[in-house]
């Protein structure tokens, strides 16, 4: 029978309990560092040690999320945890850093790396590189389709690991800078903030075009109707996301999802998931979708009047009176349930107590009209949502505490003045032998029959196993002491512990030091620095004739011919998402390792979006002919300086390093399309884009500009402009050779004045500039 590998989620010791009790094959966790959701409890080094062992009893594999971007400074820190992690046993490290995962790969040759949907893999072409750097599975992008999921599935010949059901983020994972930008709150630091759930107004030509809603909060993923189509793909394991959710989260949807994948694998037909699916619209939902994954509409990937769980749907109020209402039901109510009235202020509240026809009830029940005391206004039609089922919840904790137990086969043997022998199996071929200090010997009157003995073998109520067969060879009228079986069985279910409890048997000159190295291409040093330009269309680009630029990077394909005509030398700069070079480009601006490729037909330089933010990955991209690259505008001065003093001393010389200086960073790069859907249109590719210009205005009146690509992939640009014209002499003199301006929605007029500012900067260290809205960025932050 095919198998699945269901992986549940857990922050805390209540929910990793809840997970394996209810199917979960695999659990991901993470530690108090190094991890993507900072916020959830996690666990500190000794409970992980603790929680491998008691997973590993149960046949639960456990995969630590290491999943964050690591800084020069951060190093040895890491490498103390993950040699931790090894030595005790983990079955997997989740790793977004590029650099990490390549460091990982060459210590640690015994351990599993899976790669985070961190790190953005939507296409083969970036599972094919990954692969070749030791990968064993990918977890892939939320917004790959699933017929690319198949492509990968069978192209690559790789793991492949696929979200199914929970949050979904509306930026593609790894490429969102928002709640870094305007929170502090790195996402890619594992803080995110999690702005995308907070309200916006959409302008159009600089005047608002739809009232302030959630624009950006995702509905929750759901794919239980689809669960044969994601099987018959060839996945290797289905992921819940959930990490800082509840236990009665985790178990319910694991259980969900566990039944489903088995029924289907049993019967190859789905199950009926009408009732399981209304308890998982109780516990945690903001509207569900199918998805990219599935091909989810786009008007309904989002839900834009509230963005958090909403539960389902009881009811419509149908009178109002002061200090009371009264509803009509189409699901069930009952006393302890909480509910939520939508209307411009919802509200919420415990119900203690109700009428049905004048008389107090504990439960109503569908087209029954129930009264309720309320002290807020509410208003009449408002709908009804129960938001937590009380009798739902105590039967999910109840599920949660039954304990699966293991099967086991016992075997025991007594003779006269012999050792009594026990030996315990389980289904693994895991055989544990014991032996007793006690002799057995002759009695007439006392002696131990065989129904006793196997009685007292099997008394397993507070351990993990339970019997399923148990033979016995007595020799006849022994006398044995019940404490002497009692002290065997505890003894051999130990070591029987003991041996589940250990999957890899690894010791510490496993770990191999560190050799990593890059290689290089000798440079001369240029008496000043360099300048790079990125513009976004031809009157951008017409702007900047009159100065000899170094870089030009030029981002629209359609226009990059006549592009050409202006400035033969410019440089294709990829779509952060598409990674198509266009022939008659020479060189290219790239944005993810799956365009490294193309290095041997064209010259590659590494933008600032790659997530480079310590040295390792530096040689990530050096050893992959990569000699110019630009550092994460996360990095910040000592970082920055830290980073390439790394690298410095480890190669005792530098590659073309390349820094941002001026521009409007990219704070979320997404495939949704937020403009058509406020349109009431069903799909993108409507174009209004193209003739108008948008922006996102947020509660603080900050004006976030967006721009679209030709596959309807949206940008949102920062309020404020990054401007570190006094900081340049210090990069020049750390090592930096190439600083760069960012252009996006700025005019021509515009454009020619901030190259002007920074050329005299450079080549006549003056300075004259008045640029408003400014920001530092992170380049004074240490604290992401």
């Amino acid at each position: 029978m095919k198998k699945i590998e269901l992986l549940a989620p857990v922050g805390d010791f209540d929910s990793f309990y809840a997970a394996i009790n209810n199917g979960a094959n695999a659990i991901y966790v993470g530690g108090k560092q190094f991890s993507a959701r900072a916020f959830a409890p996690n666990f500190t080094n000794e409970e992980l040690k603790k929680l491998i062992q008691e997973a590993h009893q149960k046949e639960v594999r456990v995969y630590i999320a290491v999943n964050t971007l690591v800084f020069e400074n951060e190093i040895s820190t890491l490498l103390e945890y993950l040699d931790f992690l090894y030595l005790n046993d983990a079955d997997a490290f989740i790793i977004q850093d590029l650099g990490l995962i390549d460091f990982i790969a060459h210590r640690y040759p015994k351990i599993k790396i899976h790669v985070s949907t961190q790190q953005n893999v939507y296409s083969v072409s970036q599972a094919l590189f990954l692969k070749k750097m030791g990968v064993h599975r990918i977890i892939l992008a939320r917004e790959t389709p699933l017929l690319v999921v198949k492509e990968i599935v069978n192209q690559v010949g790789i793991e492949v690991e696929i979200f199914v059901h929970g949050s979904l983020c509306v930026s593609y994972s790894g490429t969102c800078l928002h709640s870094s930008i305007i929170g502090k709150r790195s996402g890619n630091r594992g803080k995110c903030a999690q702005p995308c759930r907070m309200e916006y107004t959409l302008f159009e030509d600089g005047k608002p075009k739809s009232e302030k809603k959630y624009l950006l909060s995702m509905n929750d993923l759901n794919t239980l109707d689809k669960i044969n189509d994601l099987i018959e793909s060839g996945v290797t394991s289905f992921k819940i996301e959930g990490r800082m959710k509840s236990a009665q989260y985790v178990g319910a949807v694991t259980k969900a999802y566990a039944d489903s994948i088995h029924y289907y694998l049993e019967h190859k037909k789905l199950l009926n998931t009408k009732t399981i699916s209304q308890t998982l619209k109780l516990l945690f939902n903001r509207s569900f979708t199918k998805g990219y994954l599935l091909n989810e509409q786009n008007d309904k990937l989002t839900s834009t009047y509230r963005p958090n769980h909403i539960g389902q749907k009881v009811g419509k109020v149908i009178a109002t009176y002061p200090h009371k209402i009264k509803i009509q039901l189409i699901e069930p109510l009952s006393q302890k349930d909480k509910i939520v009235i939508l209307q411009k202020e919802d509200v919420s509240f415990y119900i203690s107590k109700m009428k049905v026809k004048e008389k107090y009830v504990p439960k109503a029940f569908p087209n029954e009209i129930v009264e309720l005391e309320v002290h807020s206004l509410i208003q009449n039609q408002a709908d009804v949502y129960k938001c937590l089922d009380d009798q739902k919840l105590k039967e999910i904790e109840l599920a949660n505490q039954q304990t699966k137990k293991i099967p086991i086969t016992l075997f025991f043997e007594a003779f006269l003045n012999q050792p009594m022998k026990l030996t315990i199996m389980d289904h693994l071929g895991h055989k544990i032998l014991v032996q007793s200090e006690y002799f057995p010997q002759q009695s007439q009157t006392a002696f131990m029959n065989e129904t006793i003995i196997k009685e007292q073998l099997t008394k397993l109520n507070n351990t993990d196993y339970r019997c399923q067969r148990v033979d016995c060879h007595v020799e006849k009228q022994l006398f044995i002491p019940l404490k002497e079986l009692n002290q065997l069985r505890r003894e051999a279910i130990a070591k029987l512990k003991e041996a589940r409890s250990i999957y890899h048997h690894r010791n510490i000159s496993d770990i191999l030091l560190d050799d990593t190295t890059g290689d290089f291409i000798s440079k001369k040093r240029n008496p000043f620095l360099k300048l790079a330009v990125r513009v976004k269309n031809l009157d951008q680009l017409q702007a900047l004739q009159n100065y000899p630029i170094d870089f030009i990077y030029y981002e629209d394909e359609k226009t990059f011919a006549q592009a050409q005509k202006i400035n033969s030398k410019i440089i294709y700069s990829t779509g952060r998402i598409n990674q198509k070079i266009p022939a008659q480009s020479k060189a290219a601006l790239i944005h993810q390792v799956g365009s490294i490729q193309e290095k041997d037909t064209h010259l590659l330089i590494a933008d600032i979006y790659c997530n480079i933010t310590n040295s390792y990955t530096v040689d990530v991209f050096l050893n992959n002919g990569i000699q110019h690259m630009g550092l994460s505008p996360e990095l910040s001065k000592d970082h920055l300086y830290e980073l390439v003093q790394k690298v410095k001393e480890r190669h005792h010389q530098l590659p073309c390093f390349e820094f941002l200086v001026y521009g409007r960073l990219q704070n979320m790069v997404m495939k949704h399309c937020f403009i058509a859907k406020n349109y009431q249109l069903k799909e993108k590719q409507c174009h209004l884009c193209h003739v108008h210009q948008y922006a996102l205005v947020d509660r603080k009146n900050y004006v976030f500009p967006i721009l679209t690509d030709s596959n309807c992939n949206v940008t949102i640009f920062n309020s404020k402009t990054l401007h570190l014209i006094d900081e340049i002499d210090f990069l020049y003199e750390i090592g930096i050779d190439v600083i760069r301006l960012d252009f996006s929605v700025e005019e021509p007029q515009k454009v020619q004045e901030v190259v002007q500012l920074y050329w005299d900067k450079i080549h006549h260290n003056q300075r004259n500039d008045e640029i408003q809205e400014a920001t530092y960025g992170h380049f004074y932050e240490n604290d992401l």
